[in-house]
């Protein structure tokens, strides 16, 4: 039998039965290593589960992803109301994944936090399709702007492919690198410019009209 990667996942949740009824469900998944978050916990995936987003479930998430050890974990989020404004903030916390609770089962939400850990987006169509109109309506870097001149061709060539959903394999394929390289490349984009990880740096380009 082949051995199975296993993830790392904590788990958030708006009240204690949701909590306790995602970590039974999910945690018969061998590839799932779920808990409840705790202080000082390391994971790879951050779930949060809730019927709506609020302002102090969101200081809670940035609580979280400043309380990692070493690194800010990808960010799942199930709920069925947020605001625009919040999805904004939850990208820049390292969003990655965001299922509408009423439409999602236990199956979709394992098959989005695989993605997530591969560095993929999951995002429903209906906020896709807001994120590019309103991209589209902010005014684009002048090629002579910091945020233009920050990044290198092979760059935008990067997160051009990350943007369309493809995992740094995917993107290493496409373009005849090594994954090392794409890793790298991602690293060095995030670091330079000061952001959280890729999918920030995807949203930053796309912000710059750069993608």
């Amino acid at each position: 039998m082949a051995p199975v990667n296993v993830i790392s996942v904590a788990v958030v949740a708006s009240d204690p039965l949701t909590r306790d009824g995602a970590l039974a469900r999910l945690s018969s998944h061998r590839e799932l290593d779920v808990r409840a978050w705790q202080a000082g916990c390391e994971t790879s995936v951050l779930l949060v589960l809730a019927t709506t987003i609020t302002a102090p479930l969101l200081c809670q998430i940035e609580d979280v992803q400043k309380d990692g050890p070493s690194h800010a974990p990808k960010l799942v989020v199930v709920a069925d109301e947020f605001s625009a404004e919040q999805v904004f903030r939850m990208i820049k916390l390292g969003l990655t994944g965001l299922l509408y609770r009423s439409q999602s089962t236990f199956d979709c939400i394992v098959e989005t936090i695989r993605l997530s850990a591969e560095g993929r987006l999951r995002l429903p169509e209906r906020v896709q399709r807001y994120l590019v109109g309103r991209i589209k309506s902010t005014p684009t870097a002048e090629p002579d702007t910091p945020c233009a001149a920050a990044l290198a061709e092979r760059e935008v060539a990067v997160l051009r492919l990350l943007a369309d959903g493809l995992s740094t394999h995917q993107v290493a394929v496409q373009l005849n690198y090594c994954e090392r390289t794409i890793k790298n490349i991602v690293h060095d984009i995030v670091t330079r410019l000061k952001l959280r990880n890729r999918t920030h740096a995807v949203a930053h380009a796309l912000r710059a009209g750069l993608i």
